[in-house]
């Protein structure tokens, strides 16, 4: 009799145990509906509707075309709305270097980027893109070619340590402020090896060869001078060569 009561009480016990787990389960269960139900109707309620985007950082990239890249309407819950997913889209963009985005409830979102600068702009026959310093191709102009960048012109067919090259003068030019005062400064030979690497500045061609560009810029803007008040007709310069300049006149022609 004793031993039926024993097991009795271990039996209701195993039931007290099981009725609690059961119902610790139910709770769980009903507090995530509830929170799940919660964010729901936080979500589409338009509490915390999409209402403003502040962009900032970009100067080559329009504030329409920085929304466009993110694929963000305004009117979207900016609760849900995915950070990783839109770093990665505008990260897709040649012209942008780095992004820190900022949700600030209740609907406002942030953008900070940090924007490629264009460095020169490369002529590809009668196609001209923005260049930034590393050499990578920005973008097509869609008008006509700014004068404040210097101009690679190239065919489809470049060498590319000599358009590495190329860059590294046109950021001197750039950084110089040269392509403001010039209608129009050229470098060319790019298809080819390095030492073949020309520029023609303010009507004067010369052979600019690899390295020292702030030496070699300095040398031919002093003989520059010496050109025009001379008034001497010159074919192209030399600035290969250390501490030197060759001066190539036009072969007089004898009729």
């Amino acid at each position: 009799m004793a031993a039926k009561r024993k097991r009795a009480r271990f039996s209701s016990k195993k039931n007290m145990k099981r009725g609690t787990r059961l119902s610790k389960g139910i709770l769980a269960l009903l507090i995530i509906c509830a929170l799940s139900a919660g964010a729901w109707f936080i979500s589409e309620s338009g509490l915390f509707a999409l209402t403003e985007v502040e962009v900032q950082g970009n100067k080559f990239l329009s504030d329409q075309e920085m929304t466009e890249l993110m694929g963000i309407e305004y009117g979207e819950s900016l609760l849900a709305l995915p950070l990783e997913e839109v770093a990665d889209m505008l990260s897709a963009s040649k012209w942008v270097k780095s992004v820190k985005l900022r949700k600030e409830y209740p609907g406002r979102f942030v953008v900070k980027i940090e924007e490629a600068v264009p460095q020169a702009l490369l002529q590809v026959r009668g196609d001209v893109y923005f260049v930034d310093g590393e050499g990578n191709v920005l973008e097509k102009l869609k008008s006509a070619p700014v004068q404040f960048l210097p101009v690679i012109v190239s065919s489809s067919a470049r060498d590319p340590k000599t358009f590495k090259e190329a860059v590294s003068l046109a950021g001197v030019i750039k950084d110089r402020g040269l392509a403001t005062d010039k209608n129009r400064i050229e470098i060319t030979g790019v298809e080819k090896n390095p030492e073949n690497l020309t520029m023609t500045i303010d009507g004067l061609t010369a052979k600019v060869g690899r390295g020292d560009y702030e030496e070699k810029l300095r040398r031919l803007f002093e003989l520059s001078d010496e050109i025009k008040k001379r008034h001497m007709n010159i074919s192209h310069v030399d600035l290969r060569f250390a501490n030197s300049v060759i001066v190539k006149p036009f072969k007089e022609v004898v009729e």
